[in-house]
C-alpha cells in the first residue's frame, strides 16, 4: 500500500471517529449533559447523580434544585394532626332494643337486649372503646328526679370482648342485662347508656314498658 493510500485511509478513519462522536450524547463522569432551550436561548444543562441540574454555556453556571411538591402527604399529614376524627361523637340506643322473656313461654320479662349505636362527628356508624354503663331508673313524681333501680358495666374496653358484642348486620352493639336479682320494677322505666371515651362523656336514654 503506497505512502499516499494509507494516509488517506487514516484521515477517512478520524473524519468517521469526529462524525460518531458528535451523534452521540455527551457523558461526563457521575452524570449526564443535554442541550435545551432557556429563555429562548440553546444552553447546555448538566445533571449529576445527587438530581442537581448544573447550567452551563452561555448562561451562568448555577445550582438549581427541585422544588418538592407542595401537595405531596397533604391528606397524610392532615390525617395524623387529628385526633381521631371518626371516633365516636354520639350514642344512640337504637329502636331495636328490645325485651326478652323466658324461654319456658311464661310471659315473665327476664332481660333486655339492648342495641347501641355508636356514631362519628360525619353522623356515620362507627365503634369505640371505653367506660360503658347501663342504668335502669324510675321517674319520681317528685321533682322529676330518677332514681336507679338496676345497673350494669359490660366489659367494653377489652378488645375481644367489644368485638364479639358488635353486630355486623345492624352495625350496633349487642348487649344483654339481666333482670332476674328480684327488683320490683314499675310498668314503665328509662333506660340509660352511658359511654366514657376519649375524655367525652355519650349518653343516651330509652322508655321501656314492662307488660
Amino acid at each position: 500500500m503506497s505512502m499516499r493510500v494509507w494516509i488517506g485511509f487514516v484521515m477517512m478513519s478520524c473524519f468517521a471517529a469526529l462524525l460518531l462522536t458528535g451523534c452521540q450524547s455527551p457523558m461526563t463522569a457521575g452524570g449526564m449533559t443535554t442541550t435545551e432551550p432557556i429563555d429562548g436561548e440553546v444552553v447546555e444543562t448538566q445533571r449529576d447523580d445527587a438530581g442537581w441540574s448544573w447550567l452551563t454555556g452561555s448562561v451562568e453556571a448555577e445550582a438549581v434544585a427541585q422544588e418538592p411538591d407542595e401537595n405531596v402527604g397533604h391528606a397524610r399529614s392532615e390525617a395524623a394532626d387529628a385526633d381521631c376524627p371518626f371516633r365516636p361523637a354520639e350514642l344512640q340506643i337504637h329502636p331495636l332494643t328490645r325485651l326478652l322473656r323466658s324461654a319456658d313461654g311464661s310471659t315473665a320479662v327476664t332481660s333486655i337486649e339492648v342495641r347501641v349505636e355508636l356514631k362519628d362527628q360525619f353522623g356515620d356508624t362507627t365503634k369505640g372503646l371505653g367506660d360503658l354503663s347501663f342504668e335502669l331508673l324510675s321517674r319520681s313524681n317528685v321533682g322529676g328526679v330518677d332514681s336507679a333501680l338496676l345497673s350494669w358495666e359490660p366489659k367494653f374496653l377489652e378488645l375481644k370482648a367489644n368485638a364479639a358484642q358488635f353486630d355486623r348486620v345492624t352495625r350496633t352493639y349487642v348487649f344483654t342485662l339481666d333482670l332476674s336479682q328480684g327488683v320490683n320494677l314499675p310498668a314503665r322505666c328509662v333506660l340509660q347508656a352511658r359511654l366514657l371515651t376519649h375524655g367525652a362523656t355519650l349518653t343516651d336514654r330509652f322508655e321501656i314498658t314492662f307488660p
